[in-house]
């Protein structure tokens, strides 16, 4: 499937040959300084939505009607990055239902340190978690599928890291923490052993 074009590149790309001070006198700037300025702040931004959350004001417009007022200059339509914005949002709710989601894994046999030498564990027991999975893999997926991308994540950390972590030892399973707050653990083949 292919994914859309985002607005803020149809708007960059359409910016390209025209002239910025006129686009914001088109507006309805009267100083080009400051139409300029919230221009070059909006360019700035990853995408409308950030935009439009970044509660962004100038004298003249809020970040909403400054983008609605681009749009029309540009004739690009109101519904097309209104479109994008709801999805944008619907996104970030359902992406906030997986911040704490997250795989650990269950090590034995730590590494041995020679006599003499002090090592303290607790403050490399952040490697125990998995940076994976990223919220964009989740969102918009059934359990089902999230079960199976999780499979997938843990069958290749396994492989890369041979089994092993420092300075943990041998990894003997995983725990998956899912959105629905219980955790679920995996063996080191990616087969889901038990919910805990």
């Amino acid at each position: 499937m292919v994914k859309p074009i985002k607005i803020l590149d149809i708007i960059s790309g359409k910016l390209q040959p025209m002239s910025k001070e006129e686009v914001v006198k088109s507006i309805g700037y009267y100083s080009t300084k400051k139409g300029l300025k919230t221009l070059e702040t909006f360019l700035m931004h990853e995408d409308i939505y950030a935009w439009v959350e970044s509660g962004y004001r100038d004298s003249k417009y809020t970040a909403v009607e400054f983008l609605s007022k681009l749009c029309e200059v540009l004739d690009i339509d109101a519904a097309r990055w209104s479109n994008e914005l709801d999805k944008d949002r619907i996104f970030v709710q359902e992406a906030e239902k997986f911040r704490s989601t997250h795989i650990s894994m269950n090590t034995t046999n730590p590494y041995t340190f020679p006599p003499g030498v002090s090592f303290d564990m607790d403050a490399f027991e952040g490697v125990r978690i998995l940076e994976r999975p990223y919220i964009v893999e989740l969102v918009g997926r059934t359990d089902k599928e999230i079960f199976i991308l999780i499979s997938k994540i843990i069958k290749e950390h396994y492989a890369d890291s041979d089994g092993r972590i420092f300075p943990w030892g041998d990894i003997v399973s995983y725990v998956y923490h899912h959105s629905d707050e219980k955790s679920y653990l995996f063996d080191i083949d990616g087969n889901q052993i038990e919910n805990i």
